[in-house]
């Protein structure tokens, strides 16, 4: 059984599936800010692994704000702490 952290067999088995070069994995989360007027706005961040350069996290609103991802690290607090989350009001 393929177990969903198996990252590189799940990797080699949609590669041979779509005759297609999987480069990185995303792993990707969704929550949802509560503003000052009370409303909510949703936010999308992903964790981008690349194979040679480490860990990126791009972030974005539904108004299509985004953070800017820092350098990449295998350090995912690093990866955290390296983006700029200002543009998203945080």
């Amino acid at each position: 059984m393929l177990h969903i952290q198996d990252y590189e067999k799940i990797a080699a088995l949609l590669a041979d599936v779509t005759k297609a070069d999987v480069w990185q994995i995303v792993h990707s989360y969704r929550a949802h800010r509560r503003r000052a007027d009370g409303t909510t706005i949703e936010i999308t961040i992903e964790v981008l692994r690349g194979e040679q350069r480490g860990l990126v996290v791009v972030a974005r609103d539904e108004n299509g704000r985004s953070a800017t991802p820092g350098e990449p690290t295998w350090d995912l607090q690093a990866a955290i702490a390296a983006t700029d989350w200002s543009a998203l009001g945080v």
